[in-house]
């Protein structure tokens, strides 16, 4: 009889929807499940968010500002994509690399991390002492602070794909004192 009865209300079910376009009520059995498979799907999603960011506080934290390049192959995959062009993690190793050469006491602060399932976005302040040769300015001595946005892809643990913007003609106009390689400042007018 029990087999009956869940028949019918499936039937009624159906028809209520072909009738009307809307389904009937659920029934406590199946709301529960569904809540389940919710709650489920936003601890996955709450748990990859707080991987993507640890991802990159530890790249962040320990290149960037440490310079420890062997991280590099932990955070990377082999075919990583920077800017639409395939370097693997060789890439960053050398533009780590490069930044140490050219300046010391390096510190970043992450001042954003947003995820979005696969991506992570984050806007970063890098300060320094301009103590190399950094794009043929020679070692000036003076401390520089920039800023940053980078938009990553992370598949399985490892970045797969970068977009970056990194504000360098800021950079250079504090490393050279020449206001016109500034950008322009948000209201449009001319610098100085």
């Amino acid at each position: 009889m029990a087999e009956r009865t869940e028949h019918t209300t499936r039937v009624a079910s159906e028809r209520t929807q072909d009738r009307t376009g809307e389904r009937a009520p659920k029934q406590a059995g199946e709301q529960a499940s569904e809540q389940t498979a919710e709650s489920a799907a936003d601890r996955s999603a709450a748990y990859r968010a707080a991987g993507h960011r640890a991802l990159a506080e530890r790249w962040f934290g320990r290149a960037w500002a440490g310079g420890d390049t062997a991280i590099a192959e932990e955070v990377f995959a082999p075919d990583f994509v920077l800017n639409g062009r395939t370097v693997g993690p060789d890439g960053p190793r050398h533009s780590v690399a490069a930044v140490h050469r050219a300046f010391s006491g390096v510190r970043v602060t992450l001042d954003l991390v947003l995820t979005d399932g696969p991506h992570v976005v984050t806007h970063y302040t890098t300060s320094a002492r301009h103590t190399g040769t950094f794009r043929g300015v020679p070692a000036t001595g003076r401390s520089i602070t920039a800023t940053g946005i980078v938009v990553w892809e992370v598949v399985d643990g490892k970045v797969v794909r970068d977009w970056n913007v990194f504000d360098t003609a800021g950079l250079l106009a504090q490393l050279t004192g020449n206001a016109a390689l500034a950008p322009a400042p948000a209201d449009g007018r001319p610098a100085g």
